[in-house]
């Protein structure tokens, strides 16, 4: 992902260009038209794994399936989170880290994961820590429920990350029963 690892691109763009790589990656790996797609994400990489499904929903139909893993709602949700915990008021960061990522990004967008996921065309799993201090579960929850065929599954005591360490059957059953479903 870009600004991680050994990625040529320094800079993670907060999820604005890397929905677009991974459908790139798609492209990449796609031997034959006819194979399909379950997507997988966590946290940040939860939302750009949503972004990329309703995207290449639009142009290829080759997700079948999208299981996020503690995704947030909006941009700014897990940055407040940060901030609280250090206990450090999220305004006025927020709103200049706002700025800054409109600066940066000439293309930054807010979005709304809820609203993104009312556009996908395929089965969603959301599964999410009850105690997540960074994404509150309400965020999956309601992106579970806006999605035309969402399912949420909370993790007892989950917080952010981690989960089939908290509960290993219930995150592991959850999703071979959203695999065999598909």
């Amino acid at each position: 992902m870009r600004g991680h690892g050994d990625h040529t691109a320094k800079v993670c763009t907060v999820g604005q260009l890397e929905p677009a790589d991974l459908c790139s990656i798609m492209d990449q790996v796609q031997q034959s038209p006819d194979e399909k797609f379950i997507l997988v994400g966590s946290s940040m990489g939860a939302g750009i794994t949503l972004h990329a499904a309703v995207n290449d929903q639009t142009h290829h139909r080759r997700v079948v399936g999208v299981i996020l893993d503690g995704p947030y709602r909006y941009a700014m949700q897990p940055v407040a989170s940060h901030l609280r915990l250090k206990r450090i008021p999220s305004e006025p960061f927020c709103m200049i880290a706002n700025a800054m990522l409109r600066i940066m990004f000439w293309n930054f967008t807010r979005y709304d994961r809820a609203q993104q996921a009312s556009q996908l065309q395929c089965p969603l799993l959301v599964l999410h820590g009850s105690e997540d201090p960074i994404c509150p579960s309400s965020a999956g929850r309601s992106i579970a429920d806006a999605a035309t065929n969402g399912t949420y599954i909370e993790i007892a005591g989950g917080a952010h990350g981690g989960l089939p360490l908290v509960d290993e059957k219930t995150y592991h059953d959850a999703i071979d029963r959203f695999v065999v479903r598909l």
